[in-house]
């Protein structure tokens, strides 16, 4: 039988490749897949169920990776399935191009395994950190107005209250980054008001430009850490009163793939960010608060990064901060 689609290209590819007949028999491989199918001249001609069963599941289904073990090691593969077509655009047979990417599974794996550690070690401290921290918090205020060394028992409760907001957010941050499988078609002003909703309000008012019809595709839990911090980093750096204001840019809304995107911002007329620090307010421990813990910020470019947006810092009309979360996929 004549081998189809035989080109140097193929030959000297170090991917493998195979093409099969309409009836699904090998009539053509390279090099590269002879070694990892462990097939040859013998096998053309044969069904491809026959000589490779999994790669002929892949093939009838369609399928985009496979997974492959050679000697008790598994290998991963991308795959291109594409067709091979005769003169009268008739459909002669397929071809297969596989791609190895164990590297990029294995460091994956490695990856997910460090995240789960990270956050079992989180989880631990911030419950054996939190405990102790709620007896000296707890009678702190117990004593508090029974003893004249008040300014110590502010001291001491300040300071408490401040090692648990850092186990707050350490506990989030580890958790921010982490690649997200699913997201849902939430309701950007739903989210946006819930997470008002968290902070003390105290001096400060939110200006909520965002119209009840726009969904975006997220995880909504983490899209509220967004919003609360970002609304928490306004109040917590400016003084009151304050106004926060949220809505979506028009101009940023644009289709791609037959997919509609959006951005939305979120700006105050406070003090501003100032120039100088506009490369480093994303950076872990980063803060111009005496008693913030620097990460409320880090939190945010984590959240967005692995929803796979992007978010930028600039001044808003006002003068104060605005930042901008865009690139994101609407669910609608």
């Amino acid at each position: 039988m004549t081998p189809l689609a035989r080109d140097e290209a193929i030959e000297d590819l170090a991917d493998p490749y195979i093409a099969i007949d309409a009836t699904a028999r090998l009539v053509d491989y390279n090099p590269a897949a002879e070694t990892l199918l462990d097939i040859s001249g013998s096998d053309i001609g044969d069904k491809i169920a026959e000589i490779a069963p999994a790669v002929a599941t892949a093939i009838q289904h369609g399928e985009d990776e496979l997974t492959l073990s050679s000697d008790g090691t598994p290998r991963h593969f991308d795959l291109t399935i594409s067709p091979i077509s005769g003169p009268v655009a008739d459909q002669l047979g397929t071809q297969l191009l596989m791609r190895e990417v164990t590297a990029r599974e294995e460091r994956k794996s490695e990856l997910a395994l460090q995240n789960e550690q990270l956050n079992r070690f989180a989880s631990v401290v911030s419950h054996d950190l939190r405990n102790p921290l709620g007896v000296i918090i707890g009678r702190v205020r117990l004593l508090d107005g029974t003893t004249n060394d008040q300014d110590d028992i502010d001291a001491i409760e300040r300071s408490a209250v401040r090692m648990e907001n850092i186990m707050t957010d350490l506990l989030e941050l580890s958790r921010a980054g982490q690649s997200i499988d699913e997201t849902e078609p939430v309701s950007l002003a739903s989210v946006a008001a819930d997470s008002w909703d968290k902070i003390q309000q105290n001096g400060t008012e939110l200006d909520m430009q965002v119209p009840e019809s726009v969904t975006v595709e997220a995880d909504r839990d983490r899209l509220m850490h967004i919003f609360e911090n970002l609304f928490r980093n306004a109040k917590e750096h400016n003084e009151p009163p304050l106004t926060i204001r949220t809505g979506v840019i028009p101009s940023e809304t644009a289709n791609k793939d037959d997919k509609s995107f959006i951005s939305f911002f979120i700006e105050d007329n406070g003090d501003g960010v100032p120039a100088d620090d506009c490369d480093e307010i994303f950076d872990h421990g980063y803060t111009t608060n005496p008693d913030g813990t620097g990460f409320g910020l880090s939190i945010v470019e984590e959240v967005v990064d692995a929803h796979g947006w992007s978010i930028s810092v600039s001044d808003s009309d006002d003068g104060g901060a605005r930042f901008e979360i865009t690139d994101i996929e609407t669910g609608n």
